[in-house]
């Protein structure tokens, strides 16, 4: 059947989840909903949602609120009925619409601010959603909006998913005007400090030097020096688990500028008081004159100074009561 709402308007808080929830609907429709309650299958061909307004507000970290004290689940009686629900939907859609996720009292500062993120012209398209339980799988196939710091994400794609034992996303692409994002990974459900939980993570980004500059405007000064066609590389690729983390490859680097590489191994992830890690690392830094106008404010200096290339290499050890570390660094004539 068909399912349509205009204009709808509603609040929740959840406390200490949710301070404030304000939401308003221009419309959403369902189309093909189907319910059955003998299998407890629910099958949804279409969900459109268009022209939503929507501000979350959470509450400040560590601030004293009236939270509703949870009812003893001891004098709750555990349903007979353990039957799950499953739900399919084969297309998910959100036009047109605006969203802002901040602090409580948080005031917009220029860039990126995470304490306050607001974006605009949102759309999302998500073919195929099932849900069972814990089971959840979603594949998203677009994904724009402008972020109020001036970021346009111009594409998102790839595949989210969860289950009682891992988290897993799937080629996952997102890409702006000037940047790019790849990824794939997993890692385990549980993050309790004395379980040991399978992580992988293959992680590759271009970043545009402009949209640095958007992003924290105090580095602008900086990377206005730098060409805006050299977007700056990342690249981290990790496997193992919380007890032996292996960092096979780690690399930053601003193409004619700098690029810093390191691998290694870190143990118990999850409990910093037994952590420990072995980093090795080297950096060819070629061209450090770009950050001058950050490190110095005497105009006659500024002038007067030039900054040699160099090479750094060394080791980095770490356990707990117990640091060691070397080091070598070359310049240049």
């Amino acid at each position: 059947g068909k399912f349509q709402l205009d204009n709808v308007d509603f609040n929740m808080q959840m406390l200490p989840v949710i301070q404030n929830l304000d939401a308003r609907i221009g419309q959403a429709a369902l189309n093909g909903g189907v319910i059955d309650l003998g299998s407890r299958n629910v099958g949804i061909k279409y969900i459109g949602v268009d022209r939503a307004d929507v501000d979350y507000k959470y509450p400040v970290p560590n601030d004293s609120l009236d939270i509703v004290t949870p009812v003893d689940s001891t004098t709750l009686e555990t349903p007979t009925d353990t039957l799950l629900w499953t739900v399919k939907a084969e297309a998910l859609r959100l036009n047109n619409s605006h969203a802002v996720y901040a602090m409580a009292g948080a005031e917009p500062v220029e860039g990126l601010d995470m304490n306050y993120m607001e974006l605009s012209d949102i759309n999302i398209a998500i073919d195929r959603l099932y849900n069972r339980g814990t089971d959840i799988k979603l594949t998203l196939s677009q994904l724009t909006a402008l972020e109020r710091c001036g970021i346009l994400l111009t594409s998102g794609s790839g595949t989210l998913s969860m289950n009682k034992d891992e988290i897993r996303a799937d080629d996952i692409r997102l890409e702006t005007m000037q940047s790019r994002i790849l990824l794939d990974g997993a890692v385990g459900a549980d993050f309790s400090a004395d379980t040991e939980i399978p992580m992988d993570m293959d992680l590759s980004a271009s970043v545009g030097v402009g949209e640095i500059g958007r992003m924290y405007p105090a580095l602008w000064p900086m990377l206005k020096n730098v060409p805006q066609y050299n977007p700056m590389k990342m690249v981290v690729q990790i496997e193992g688990s919380s007890k032996k983390l292996d960092l096979k490859k780690a690399l930053l680097e601003l193409p004619e500028y700098i690029a810093i590489k390191a691998d290694g191994s870190v143990r118990n992830v999850m409990n910093v008081e037994s952590l420990a890690a072995n980093v090795d690392f080297a950096g060819d830094f070629k061209n450090m004159n770009f950050v001058k106008p950050i490190m110095l404010s005497d105009t006659a200096m500024y002038k007067q100074l030039d900054i040699p290339s160099m090479t750094l290499g060394g080791h980095v050890a770490y356990a707990p009561n117990n640091a060691d570390a070397s080091m070598a660094l070359r310049m240049d004539n």
